[in-house]
C-alpha cells in the first residue's frame, strides 16, 4: 500500500499532466479547473484554476473577461474544450451552470451528437446561455 506521501506525489504528477479534470467530480465540487502552473508551489486548492486552460473567450478586442460565476455577460462567449474523462454533468457543475447538464446539452446538441453521455475529446462546448 502506498504511503500518504507517495499518494500525494502521484496526485501532484497527475494534476500537472492532466489538470483537475482528472477528478471531474471533486473538481466540480471545489470549482477547480485548468492545469497547475509549472512551479506554482504547493499544488493545493489555492493554486487551482489560475491559468483558465479550459475556458476561452471570444469577442471584441478589449472586451472584459467572461464571468466564470455565470453572472451578467459582457458580450464574450465562454467555451470549454472537452478532455478525457469529462461529462456534461461535471462540466456544468464546474462552471456552476444554472440549467445543469440538460441545458448544456441542449445548447450544444449539434456539437455533442445524439448521445449526451458520450463526449468526444476536443469538442468545444458553448457555456453561455443564448
Amino acid at each position: 500500500m502506498a504511503t500518504r506521501e507517495q499518494q500525494i506525489e502521484v496526485a501532484e504528477r497527475v494534476v500537472a499532466e492532466q489538470g483537475w479534470g482528472a477528478w471531474p467530480v471533486c473538481s466540480a465540487r471545489y470549482g477547480l479547473h485548468g492545469k497547475e502552473g509549472a512551479g506554482s508551489g504547493s499544488g493545493g486548492l489555492d493554486d487551482a484554476g489560475e491559468d483558465g486552460a479550459d475556458v476561452t473567450e471570444e469577442g471584441p478586442v478589449g472586451a472584459g473577461g467572461a464571468d466564470p460565476s455565470g453572472g451578467v455577460s459582457d458580450g464574450t462567449a465562454r467555451t470549454h474544450v472537452v478532455r478525457a474523462g469529462e461529462s456534461l454533468w461535471a462540466i456544468a457543475q464546474m462552471y456552476g451552470l444554472p440549467g445543469g447538464w440538460p441545458e448544456l446539452y441542449e445548447a450544444n446538441r449539434e456539437a455533442v451528437g445524439p448521445l449526451p453521455d458520450v463526449l468526444a475529446i476536443g469538442t468545444e462546448l458553448e457555456l453561455d446561455e443564448d
